[in-house]
């Protein structure tokens, strides 16, 4: 079996968190320095492949809630410093989208699970009304998963039972760093309950963030 036992949904999240605060501007400014300071989240702008990242104004994404002006080709982007095994060896780096590095790791899911292969950034962050939404649309965080990519992966209700935790105390504290500044900086933080496979995650997930071993 694969060392690489984590996927990423196309859809939906596998634990979300809350953050509301009447200053909006406050609350988004602290979400961009706390996803500095533990690298999991930034604001990039890259070209329609993905690459050629450069920054972007912070000051205009806190004020419209993570949304800025691009020139012509460019997108926004949100990518994350991550962990993950390569070659029987342990590997970091900062990822735009785990979609296609999980391509390149798992080849021989491709066809078969592609669902599971999403394009989606390590943490996902929404602005709404008064609101900030902390997303993870991948368990490549948490200690165990449900085997996502896998064949023989046990159908729900089975709790995660594929080991990942080499992979999770590699960056999982710097994810809960990340939550925590964020609820510090928040006037209200909430749990969201979880949907569909989510749910199967529920046992490692708190207001913190994800329980490690």
């Amino acid at each position: 079996m694969s060392d690489t036992v984590w996927g990423a949904l196309s859809d939906g999240a596998l634990a979300t968190w809350q953050a509301r605060a009447a200053d909006q501007s406050a609350l988004a400014r602290a979400v961009l320095a706390a996803g500095a300071d533990t690298r999991v989240f930034r604001l990039a702008s890259a070209d329609r492949h993905g690459g050629d990242l450069q920054p972007v104004d912070e000051d205009a994404a806190a004020e419209n809630r993570f949304r800025v002006d691009l020139p012509e080709g460019r997108r926004l982007v949100t990518p994350g410093t991550i962990c993950w095994h390569e070659n029987g060896t342990r590997r970091e780096g900062e990822i735009v989208w785990l979609g296609a590095l999980l391509e390149h790791l798992r080849p021989d899911a491709l066809e078969r699970e592609s669902s599971f292969m999403g394009y989606q950034p390590p943490v996902a962050v929404r602005g709404g009304r008064g609101s900030v939404t902390i997303e993870l649309a991948t368990d490549i965080w948490f200690p165990r998963t449900v085997g996502l990519l896998e064949e023989d992966a046990p159908w729900a209700p089975a709790p995660a039972s594929y080991d990942n935790a080499d992979l999770a105390a590699c960056h999982t504290p710097r994810l809960n760093a990340f939550l925590a500044a964020i609820r510090e900086a928040a006037d209200e933080w909430e749990l969201l309950e979880p949907e569909e496979i989510g749910t199967r995650y529920a046992d490692m997930v708190d207001t913190r963030g994800i329980l490690l071993p």
